[in-house]
């Protein structure tokens, strides 16, 4: 599998994209039944024109962004791991369990010391499977796996015998005291400091991927190993970078989740499927760090529809899901098939232009045969009509 094959071009992406929204409205209309335009409106237009449709389509782009970010700096070195979902797992709830824990009054260190945790987190949950890849050439993408449903174990136990809320009825920590959250940076939105945050970082990934040094070489690991070691550099060593690098905005996406607007860890015994979503938003964006943020507006926009759609319809908040998946599908099959795709497409138009011109043809031969047979039908007519004056004219004489 080489680099270019996670290169989606931006055609089969726009492609996809049509396809997949056309592909949703069409399933929001069967499931709206006679609610139809309710259901359209509450998926499609609600989000984008109240305060807090915006307000949840930002915090949810947050959320994914930095991890999006992190594997677009890893996949652009051509290593495949799934690190991300453990990654923010375990960055989250160790920066919960760190702000519940702690007894200090001071809270904007403990904001930056919890974000701090968060990143180390996320940098202890990539190095087994970055080591063992680096140094024993075991295949990361298994180990990665591996590593997630540890760290899911490991979590679980963390929040049931040391966080749990038992005055909730589902398996939760106890909530982040307000003034231990990140600050808001607009009132009444619940849109805090890590949005800011998460820009940051992607300004940031752009100016590590296309600026620096270490970019280039990411760069140039990923474009062919072998042509890497001819120049010098060591392809273990920037894939381990890259590896770091995404562990650490993993770790932070994980740590700014808990310090915001949910204000606590969430899973016990199942995956957020937060570090797996954004591998999709990374697909999506190529791999681009410019790119990333719009990606992850993209995606909090069809999580936010799906919610506010399951509010009128039967339709579960878990239809996202289904969006998603569709348009990963869409994407792969544009890519690989995007020229046949235009020759059909082609064709059909060809085909189509055709079928207009013969009726066409059609309906002006039709015309024209009517209009004679109305010059015929008037002449005779008319022919009728001198005969008979003639006829009477005669025997007028």
């Amino acid at each position: 599998m080489n680099n270019k094959s996670l290169r989606f071009d931006k055609k089969s992406r726009i492609m996809a994209l049509c396809a997949t929204l056309l592909l949703t409205m069409i399933v929001v209309l069967i499931v709206g039944g006679s609610n139809a335009g309710s259901a359209v409106w509450s998926f499609f237009v609600e989000p984008l024109i109240t305060t807090g449709g915006i307000a949840d389509i930002i915090n949810r782009a947050t959320v994914l962004a930095l991890p999006a970010l992190g594997i677009a700096i890893m996949f652009e070195c051509r290593v495949f791991s799934f690190i991300s979902e453990g990654a923010f797992m375990l960055g989250g709830c160790l920066t919960a369990m760190f702000i519940l824990g702690s007894n200090t009054q001071a809270s904007g260190f403990l904001i930056a010391v919890g974000l701090i945790v968060g990143m180390l987190a996320g940098l202890a949950a990539v190095l087994p499977s970055a080591l063992l890849n680096g140094r024993k050439d075991v295949n990361i993408t298994f180990t990665s796996v591996i590593t997630n449903f540890i760290i899911l174990g490991f979590t679980t136990f963390i929040l049931l015998y040391f966080m749990n809320d038992t005055f909730q009825s589902e398996y939760v920590s106890f909530a982040i005291p307000e003034s231990e959250r990140l600050p808001m940076i607009i009132p009444q939105s619940d849109i805090r400091l890590g949005t800011l945050i998460a820009a940051a970082c992607c300004i940031g990934g752009y100016v590590l991927l296309n600026k620096t040094r270490k970019g280039y070489e990411i760069y140039t690991v990923g474009a062919s190993e072998v042509l890497a070691g001819y120049v010098g550099l060591s392809s273990k060593k920037v894939a381990l970078f890259s590896q770091l690098v995404c562990g650490v905005l993993c770790g932070l996406g994980g740590a700014i989740f808990v310090m915001s607007g949910e204000a606590r860890y969430l899973w016990a015994g199942e995956f957020s499927y937060i570090g797996y979503t954004a591998i999709i938003v990374a697909l999506f964006a190529g791999c681009n760090p410019a790119l990333v943020p719009f990606a992850a507006l993209l995606f909090g926009y069809i999580f936010s529809g799906s919610n506010l759609l399951s509010e009128t319809t039967t339709m579960p908040a878990e239809f996202s899901g289904l969006v998603q998946i569709t348009l990963m599908i869409l994407m792969v099959f544009c890519h690989r098939a995007y020229a046949d795709i235009i020759r059909f497409a082609r064709w059909v138009y060809l085909k189509t232009c055709q079928m207009l011109k013969w009726c066409l043809a059609k309906i002006i031969l039709g015309y024209k045969s009517i209009q004679e047979k109305i010059n015929i039908g008037d002449k005779n007519d008319n022919e009728t009509k001198k005969y008979n004056a003639n006829k009477k004219s005669g025997g007028e004489k």
